[in-house]
């Protein structure tokens, strides 16, 4: 397919180059700023509990950008049709913005407003995507919709519940949120990692059974249904056991070992890795409660968002600029950094006191370093004009 017309900068010419560029800054800021507000070295102004305006802007403020990337970019491969670009794409930006500033000056601002702000972005994407897909039947591709919409009244309900008008944790809110992400990831995963791992390395050997494959997304929509449900811990935990069961053999299949010498395909296998590790976490967390949920939270949120989107994020930003689908040191680097992040974070937890919060800072530190690699490494990537 030829490339789509520019409108405007290159960095609006595409989708993924805004949410990707801004996701990654995004990352490198806004994780400084939790780990000095948490150490109480500054106070946000924020209305929001610290803890969650933290989980809250992890999944909504950089998940989603780098979902919103994806889409974006992808639904104009699925449908042929005229791609977002220029003015629109830059309001769509700047609507994602204006969410994590209400974000952060809540506590200035009327609940109303940081609610319609922050809660607009979703939806607008899910319009967005919908358009194109609706007018060429791509029902392939549907399922994304609904999640979208779940996902923006999860949202809403987590502002509902933080301003105290109607009784809803924000806490349950977001976790199913983050499930809704995993589910996105899940799908996304399942087609471009053994896809990607086909392409470069023909002669991997990849399996895909039927059976699992039909496994594979309701084990974690069953679970983000449930952990909906008051006093479910243990059937969630139970259903957490068996997604990571599967998911471990859906990954088995895809030829993770033959990709070793190759950082842009070996980050693909080791971000799903974190799926199945979370998600084991996450069960024995609800069934034995030997280590705090938080933990396995943090395992799905570093290791398994983090880790995977960097990947996709720079394989995708090379693919789609017409440059080799090989990485630099740089961003090699990026990768361990972050991965050694969630590796430090579920260490820390094991640690009493004031190692356990070393730990932790030191989680924050690694994750800042890694995608300020990829800033670095991208800016001119994602700011330029192809090279092709």
């Amino acid at each position: 397919m030829a490339p789509p017309p520019r409108h405007g900068p290159w960095l609006f010419a595409l989708g993924f180059r805004p949410f990707f560029l801004f996701g990654a800054l995004f990352a490198v800021l806004w994780l400084p700023l939790w780990l000095a507000t948490w150490t109480g070295v500054i106070t946000l102004p924020t209305a929001w509990a610290g803890a969650h305006w933290h989980a809250h802007e992890m999944v909504f403020g950089y998940a989603f950008a780098i979902i919103a990337g994806f889409l974006l970019t992808a639904v104009y491969n699925w449908t042929g049709r005229p791609h977002l670009g220029g003015p629109p794409l830059m309001a769509l930006v700047a609507l994602w913005a204006a969410g994590r500033l209400a974000m952060v000056l809540g506590g200035a601002l009327p609940a109303w407003l940081v609610a319609v702000l922050d809660v607009a972005f979703v939806p607008a994407l899910a319009l967005t995507v919908a358009v194109p897909l609706a007018a060429t039947g791509n029902r392939r591709n549907y399922l994304f919709l609904p999640i979208l919409a779940a996902a923006a009244t999860a949202n809403l309900a987590a502002h509902l519940g933080a301003a105290g008008w109607v009784e809803v944790d924000p806490a349950t809110a977001l976790v199913f949120a983050l499930d809704l992400v995993i589910l996105v990831i899940a799908v996304i995963g399942g087609r471009i990692v053994p896809s990607f791992t086909h392409n470069a390395l023909p002669t991997a050997r990849i399996t895909r059974w039927v059976w699992l494959e039909r496994l594979a997304l309701p084990t974690i929509l069953a679970m983000a249904v449930v952990d909906l449900l008051p006093g479910a811990d243990r059937a969630a935990a139970v259903l957490a056991l068996l997604a990571a069961a599967v998911h471990a053999l859906r990954l088995r299949g895809w030829g993770g070992l033959e990709t070793l010498r190759s950082p842009i395909l070996w980050v693909l296998h080791l971000g799903y890795a974190w799926l199945v590790l979370g998600l084991a976490l996450r069960g024995l967390s609800g069934l034995t409660g030997l280590l705090p949920m938080g933990t396995a939270l943090h395992a799905l949120t570093i290791g398994l968002v983090g880790v995977l989107t960097l990947g996709m994020i720079s394989r995708v930003a090379l693919g789609h600029t017409g440059r080799p689908l090989k990485v630099t040191g740089a961003i090699a680097a990026a990768y361990v950094l972050v991965t050694a992040a969630a590796v430090a974070r579920l260490a820390g937890a094991a640690l009493p006191g004031g190692a356990a919060s070393a730990g932790l800072i030191l989680s924050g530190l690694l994750w800042t370093a890694g995608f300020a690699l990829y800033v670095k490494e991208y800016w001119a990537i994602l700011t330029g004009p192809p090279a092709r």
